[in-house]
């Protein structure tokens, strides 16, 4: 495992203040706009609605392991935006080809907090 761990996204509303995104390369991750796992936002932010380079709900049960993410965002034509809802998993993949898993959690105020666990590139 390269990172694990919660994170807050912030649509601004509480207090001006907006953390759209996270890059989850880098440990510890990053704010980005763009980012891994961001809000899906166009004039507004769309509630259950998060983008990144690549999402899949998991439909799965139990806590997916690095293969089983792989495998179904490999199988599965995953898309830069999905919906997922509260307390559902959906894997993703990041910039660099890492693979992760994310559990959102609506917090109020256009926040949500976000479980989220990112696995090393395999060995080649």
């Amino acid at each position: 495992m390269r990172w694990q761990g919660g994170l807050i996204l912030d649509n601004g509303d509480r207090d001006g203040v907006a953390a759209l995104g996270w890059e989850l390369d880098p440990v510890p991750p990053r704010r980005s706009v763009g980012g891994d796992i961001s809000l899906s936002c166009l004039l507004v932010c769309e509630p259950g609605r998060y983008a990144g380079q690549t999402i899949v709900v998991h439909d799965g049960s139990g806590t997916p392991r690095r293969e089983e993410c792989a495998e179904l965002l490999n199988t599965n034509r995953g898309s830069r935006s999905a919906d997922v809802p509260d307390g559902t998993i959906a894997c993703f993949g990041t910039r660099a080809g890492r693979v992760g898993y994310f559990t959102p959690h609506t917090a109020g105020h256009g926040q949500t907090r976000i479980s989220a666990t990112v696995w090393e590139l395999p060995p080649d």
